[in-house]
């Protein structure tokens, strides 16, 4: 299980400052030299942005948004399912009413 250190640096661009991610570094400033060769611009600053190990990567592939998801679209589908007689019901209603205006005319 390898830990992996997340750095940013600040970047003057010529857009104005971003803060753009540079991986894998040691310290400050060997994150400063990766952001000098990787980013077309001047270094201004650096921050640390945590430490990830690899295998809790693999492991994230599954959260709770996707979660939350798949629940709303599984209870429209089953929603959809149960109630048909009632959206057939309404469709046929609804379109009697369209005939009947359209011919009492």
């Amino acid at each position: 299980m390898k830990n992996r250190k997340y750095f940013d640096v600040l970047v003057r661009t010529p857009g104005g400052l971003k803060w753009k991610p540079v991986d894998d570094c040691i310290n400050h400033a060997e994150a400063r030299e990766q952001g000098e060769s990787q980013y077309a611009g001047e270094i201004i600053q650096t921050r640390f942005n945590g430490v990830k190990s690899e295998e809790s990567d693999k492991d994230s592939s599954f959260d709770g948004d996707t979660a939350f998801g798949l629940v709303v679209i599984g209870g429209g589908i089953i929603l959809a399912i149960a109630m048909w007689p009632l959206f057939l019901t309404g469709g046929a209603i609804y379109l009697g009413y369209k005939l009947y205006k359209k011919f009492k005319k």
